[in-house]
């Protein structure tokens, strides 16, 4: 038997489409829209959810717009993750935003070691802009907000999103040179193990906290030293404002961790957390002032 779309269905969706390219247009994302318009099947599938969508779509004067134009026209093949990494399921305005932030899961599913796949966090700086943080610390500002169509919202933004990556792209990105050094040294060799883990929290100690606490590492054997490494490593994805003053964090070391927070500062055992949620592919990173390490 042979199955088909009612016409009425065809219809709506290619009214719906012609919306969202009409939305588009209207909008001045001549990039952006051009770069949509070589994945019709996307379009297609945007449409046809039967629920609202949000785009986060880059201005043309965007930081990193080159990357967008690539997606579709090379070299290699015509990819479009890096579109479905800057759209998330439900209509979400800029007011409905919670002041903590929100992270959101992206439609795009692949390369992840998180539940729901790769995701990116809509923030509220204390200027009140929205701004997204995505992968390897790139983050983007909302400068045009809640522009409506059929299917859902655009939000226009001032710079493309990085799909997420892996520890050491993230680490390395960030300065934290020696972390990774450390992991991957052939005598420890745990770099590999780690990036292959689901959903973890790393807390990631400056290359200035590795100096300060070189005297102590250097007295560790392998097993020693693989052990205070892997305190670093927390189970389970937790972000900022998950932190609860008293919280014991389980780590793939077998011990605990102790959150402690007094007066806006979170401190992970002595160690005060310097930047957070730098999103990787299989969870987050914090950075921490000082190496943690474990109890005798």
């Amino acid at each position: 038997m042979k199955y088909t779309v009612p016409c009425a269905a065809l219809f709506a969706a290619s009214t719906s489409a012609q919306a969202l390219m009409s939305a588009l247009r209207l909008s001045n994302l001549t990039n952006f829209t051009n770069t949509i318009s070589a994945f019709p099947a996307l379009v297609g599938e945007l449409v046809l959810a039967g629920q609202d969508v949000t785009i986060f779509a880059p201005v043309d004067s965007a930081v990193g717009v080159q990357s967008l134009l690539q997606s579709a026209r090379g070299p290699g093949p015509a990819s479009d993750s890096i579109l479905r990494y800057h759209i998330i399921k439900g209509g979400v305005t800029a007011a409905a935003l919670p002041k903590s932030g929100l992270v959101a899961q992206t439609l795009l599913k692949g390369g992840s070691g998180v539940a729901g796949g790769q995701r990116f966090q809509i923030l509220k700086n204390a200027a009140g802009n929205v701004v997204l943080a995505s992968g390897l610390g790139v983050t983007a500002r909302v400068v045009k907000s809640d522009i409506k169509f059929d299917g859902g919202y655009i939000h226009l933004i001032d710079t493309v999103l990085a799909p997420l990556a892996t520890i050491a792209a993230t680490a390395e990105a960030e300065g934290l040179q020696t972390l990774i050094q450390t992991l991957d040294r052939p005598d420890i060799g745990i770099l590999e193990t780690i990036e292959s883990l689901n959903d973890i929290t790393i807390f990631a100690p400056t290359d200035s906290a590795f100096d300060s606490a070189d005297a102590t590492l250097s007295g560790l054997n392998a097993d020693g030293l693989t052990s205070a490494l892997n305190y670093h490593v927390a189970k389970g994805v937790g972000y900022s404002t998950d932190f609860l003053n008293g919280q014991a964090i389980p780590t793939v070391n077998g011990k605990t961790l102790t959150v402690r927070a007094s007066n806006g500062t979170v401190f992970i055992n002595g160690a005060r957390v310097l930047k957070t949620d730098l999103l990787t592919r299989n969870g987050v990173i914090h950075v921490v002032d000082k190496v943690l390490l474990p109890p005798v």
